[in-house]
């Protein structure tokens, strides 16, 4: 497992080092044959930002871990 901070993989990816990484965490018990549709079963991350496509909820990596009520910032996260 490569515990290398997301910051890195972002310096990275802007210089050309390598290409720039969408990650894609996936909830395999949601997933069905029945193509039932869960909107929570994807969620995704990049250096930039990290969230649910499905709900159009998105934070910056920034603010990823952070606590929130509504669409106000209460409380930093630790950085990733």
């Amino acid at each position: 497992f490569d515990e290398r901070e997301l910051a890195e993989h972002k310096e990275a990816s802007e210089t050309g080092v390598n290409p720039y990484p969408i990650y894609a965490a996936v909830d395999k018990d949601r997933l069905n044959k029945e193509d039932t549709f869960f909107p929570g079963t994807w969620f995704e991350f990049t250096p930039h930002e990290a969230g649910y496509t499905a709900f159009g909820a998105f934070v910056s990596t920034n603010h990823f871990g952070g606590e929130f009520e509504g669409d106000m910032l209460k409380t930093e996260g630790k950085k990733k």
